[in-house]
């Protein structure tokens, strides 16, 4: 491996990583579906009073908002390993810059929207069901 990898440039390529990976966690976002009233699921609160926060998705959306969670786990779970590898391998004044704790915080604010996305629907069907 050449000196020129071990420094700016595979810093440079760490942080352009670290930009494509909070845009996938932002795309991942903006997958979730919808809810009935055209508003997006994303920080809607629940509520006894009011219908706003029914989250009305088909099966097939149902899969999409699972695999969008288990694609954030896996991101999640993949890039502070990713960091401590990059860190490794560069040289001393660059490995202690290396700072991935953002990117895992994206896609913890993915998995914990995603999760709600779904709680919400789920619990549109029982309400729907039992109303």
């Amino acid at each position: 491996m050449s000196l020129l990898t071990k420094g700016q440039t595979l810093f440079d390529l760490s942080s352009s990583f670290k930009v494509v990976l909070q845009a996938y966690a932002a795309r991942l976002i903006s997958r979730l579906p919808r809810s009935a009233a055209g508003k997006s699921a994303v920080g809607t609160v629940a509520t006894t009073t009011s219908s706003d926060w029914h989250v009305k998705f088909d099966d097939n959306e149902e899969k999409v908002v699972c695999l969008i969670i288990n694609t954030a786990e896996y991101c999640y779970e993949t890039v502070d390993s990713l960091g401590q590898s990059i860190a490794k391998i560069l040289d001393k004044p660059f490995s202690n810059q290396v700072e991935m704790s953002e990117v895992e915080d994206d896609f913890s604010g993915v998995i914990t929207t995603a999760l709600s996305t779904l709680v919400l629907g789920l619990e549109t069907r029982v309400d729907q069901a039992l109303g």
